[in-house]
């Protein structure tokens, strides 16, 4: 599978540019976890396959999924609120689950969308770029909150017979 490189912001004003070079998946995945600059005592392994950082050990998996834990307990709140029956958490995952999969794999791709772009600043990796208090701690966190709230909620709504704000 390969991977278009496209030109950033920063790098439009550059004639070197290489835009139209081809980057196989695998070459997007290790520029995923090459230092972007000796950045203090971040250090990433430049020989990480695709496999290896979607496997069981690898960073991706738990990102990508807190990711869409947090999308899909804000998504799930405002559907139950705006809805007129008050769909509870369980009848919009059976009723929209094109909208699930779609979600999830919009989230995957825009993760690995630097790597995918061969970004120089920053990488497919949350903690290649902490900005503030958008850390990638903070972001881990929030998503297995997020995840725990829609377990509670589902199953608060399955022992009231009934969503959450009916």
């Amino acid at each position: 599978m390969f991977v278009k490189n496209t030109a950033s912001m920063d790098e439009m004003d550059a004639p070197t540019s290489s835009s139209s070079e081809m980057v196989d998946i695998d070459s997007a995945m290790k520029r995923a976890e090459a230092p972007v600059k000796s950045s203090g005592s971040q250090t990433y392994s430049e020989n990480e396959t695709f496999k290896e950082i979607m496997g069981f050990s690898g960073w991706a998996p738990e990102v990508i999924n807190c990711r869409a834990g947090m999308i899909a307990f804000v998504a799930a709140l405002g559907a139950e609120l705006q809805s007129y029956n008050h769909e509870t958490f369980g009848a919009q995952l059976h009723n929209h689950v094109f909208s699930l999969v779609f979600a999830s794999l919009l989230i995957t791709a825009a993760t690995f969308m630097p790597s995918m772009q061969n970004a120089d600043k920053y990488t497919s990796k949350p903690s290649s770029k902490p900005y503030g208090v958008f850390t990638p701690e903070a972001e881990l966190t929030n998503g297995r909150m997020a995840i725990v709230g829609l377990v509670a909620a589902t199953v608060a709504e399955k022992v009231l017979g009934h969503g959450i704000f009916a």
